[in-house]
């Protein structure tokens, strides 16, 4: 949440900072070529749309500037000189938001990229774990985290594969699998 107290932008920052000071940073960029993209998007959008508030403001103020001149108004008028100052003025608001609005927008994407990311990550590494048998708990990603549903359906369907395999299994006379990845050319040793 921002406030605007008597024109100095103070950030309410609350949990952002604690959570900040606990992890420190370090588990933030879980996939930096994809992080760094998306924020990299963000901010492109940001800028065109600041850059396209710039030139409408600059287009405005010359217009005003011209309007006075083909209504008579000598060039060194106090209006040239008020509308010089409040052109300055509204330069230096665009530029402060500008990159008030990058800054935002930097910490934002890494936190929302994040969440995006580590889903990912951990389903990754899990189905890596399945080809060797390691850790076969149920897939479970935090509870802020996107794509929790992924979670869920990937454990429908391997408890779906785990019933039909030991159904399979108990019609066959083959022996069990072996537990590692490795089980095929153990099998072949063996004989």
């Amino acid at each position: 949440m921002i406030v605007i107290i008597n024109n100095k932008i103070i950030m309410q920052l609350g949990n952002f900072i604690k959570r900040l000071k606990e992890r420190k940073f370090r588990n933030f960029l879980i996939n930096p070529r994809f992080q760094f993209k998306f924020v990299a998007y963000q901010c492109l959008i940001a800028f065109l749309i600041i850059f396209t508030v710039y030139f409408s403001n600059f287009y405005f103020f010359n217009k005003f500037r011209k309007t006075a001149m083909q209504m008579g108004m000598p060039p060194g008028h106090v209006f040239y000189k008020f509308l010089s100052l409040q052109k300055m003025a509204m330069d230096g608001i665009l530029i402060y938001t500008f990159l008030g609005a990058f800054l935002i927008i930097f910490i934002m994407g890494i936190f929302t990229s994040h969440k995006l990311a580590g889903p990912m990550f951990n389903l990754r590494r899990y189905l890596l774990n399945l080809e060797n048998n390691v850790d076969l708990r149920p897939l479970s990603f935090r509870s802020t985290d996107y794509f929790r549903e992924i979670a869920d359906a990937c454990n429908i369907g391997l408890r779906g594969l785990k019933r039909r395999l030991e159904a399979d299994l108990s019609s066959s006379s083959l022996p069990p699998p072996l537990p590692s990845g490795d089980a095929k050319i153990k099998q072949k040793g063996a004989s």
